[in-house]
């Protein structure tokens, strides 16, 4: 369906199917009609919105200005039901994963309350303590945490927290008393570089301090993880607050040490970021995905991205992943006719509806809202699913049940 220009087709898809003027000639001719059929669809429960545009000829090559215009109109509607459904701002806040700043964020992170996570790698540049000093050496980060007025922890206690923090994953947990002098469980560990430490957190000394170190992304994940476990813990979270905030910059690919390649930390029709594009070849760790989750109270409610829409770019992604252009047309070459007729930039979102009634039941289990949930070995109680399957049936779909 054309706007009012005549420059573009605009359609909708909505959970449940591609609705489209060829389709569907009822559909509204107006881009405002048209959008606020796609949010009042969205509102009465789809769980996933698209709006795509194109040219009447086919291409993906129009006027910016259209995007921009549709762009707004959808995010006012947006900013709209927030503020309906939360009562706080409009405006989300945005939290970018990958981050330079003194506060490395979480990929869940929970807005109800502090533990920032600080990054202060520079205060054991020169360490007498070896294994900081090596990891800052490697390019790694030393990150941590400041749990106010855990200085009057005992020992019992702090060993609990270091307990939580290996069943999480950690390799180690270092705790720092603030105090004159401060202490640590690490003896090696200097007093000017605990102090460093300290103030680079702002810390008091009321709190406990604790350290990790190793590569930057797999640590921020470690300490947001426990960040969480610590927050649920010691009750710092208001059950009756809700905060919203949305996760970016994830990498677009992952290095596997084991298989010596990389892989897509999405999916491989992910699109990467317009300014990182050249990067894909030369420092391909550093390419951002235009990829982005919505965390509502430390759970992910939603996430999606905006897919490739350039035959080249695809191209240039699957050699990167080491997929040779034969073995890509092998496997995804549809896929690879069909960006050759225009494909127009498109992205989504899916939304977790049973996670956000679990958070709205004040429910730590989605388990406890879904209408047939699962064991943890996946059985079906309420279906007694899965059952046995006969010979036959096994036989006419080419089965075979190995034990």
């Amino acid at each position: 369906m054309s706007d009012p220009t005549g420059k573009v087709i605009i359609t909708c898809a909505l959970t449940g199917g591609i609705h489209g003027k060829e389709a569907n000639p009822n559909l509204p001719e107006q881009p405002d009609e048209i959008v606020a059929q796609g949010i009042a669809a969205w509102r009465a429960g789809a769980a996933i919105l698209h709006v795509h545009a194109r040219n009447p000829d086919g291409s993906n090559t129009m006027d910016p200005a259209i995007y921009g215009e549709l762009h707004q109109r959808l995010c006012a509607e947006t900013d709209a039901i927030v503020q309906l459904t939360t009562g706080g701002s409009p405006t989300l806040p945005v939290e970018q994963r990958l981050n330079t700043l003194d506060t490395p964020p979480a990929d869940k992170p929970d807005l109800r309350f502090g533990l920032e996570i600080h990054d202060v790698s520079t205060a054991f540049v020169d360490s007498e303590f070896r294994v900081f000093k090596q990891i800052v050496a490697d390019g790694g980060v030393i990150r941590g945490l400041a749990v106010p007025g855990g200085n009057k922890y005992t020992r019992n206690q702090i060993d609990g927290i270091v307990d939580l923090a290996k069943q999480i994953g950690f390799g180690g947990l270092i705790w720092v008393r603030p105090g004159e002098p401060p202490t640590s469980s690490v003896k090696a560990l200097s007093e000017g570089a605990l102090r460093a430490a300290i103030g680079g957190m702002g810390a008091s000394a009321d709190d406990l301090v604790l350290l990790a170190g190793g590569p930057a992304d797999a640590t921020s994940m470690l300490l947001g993880q426990l960040r969480l476990a610590l927050g649920k813990r010691e009750n710092l979270a208001d059950p009756e607050k809700y905060e919203l905030v949305w996760v970016t910059d994830f990498p677009l690919l992952e290095w596997s040490g084991e298989d010596g390649r990389w892989y897509s930390m999405h999916h491989p029709f992910t699109s990467p970021r317009d300014e990182d594009m050249d990067k894909l070849e030369s420092d391909p760790g550093s390419v951002r995905a235009k990829a982005y989750d919505l965390v509502l109270n430390g759970s992910e409610i939603g996430g999606g991205s905006i897919r490739i829409h350039s035959a080249e770019m695809q191209a240039r992604i699957f050699r990167r992943l080491g997929i040779s252009d034969e073995e890509a047309k092998t496997r995804f070459g549809f896929f690879l006719e069909a960006l050759e007729y225009g494909t127009p930039p498109h992205g989504g979102i899916a939304l977790g509806l049973d996670r956000m009634v679990a958070i709205l039941a004040n429910e730590s289990s989605i388990r406890e809202v879904i209408a047939f949930p699962k064991t943890a070995t996946a059985v079906d109680l309420m279906a007694d699913a899965p059952s046995t399957v006969d010979a036959k049936q096994l036989r006419e779909l080419h089965l075979r049940i190995q034990r």
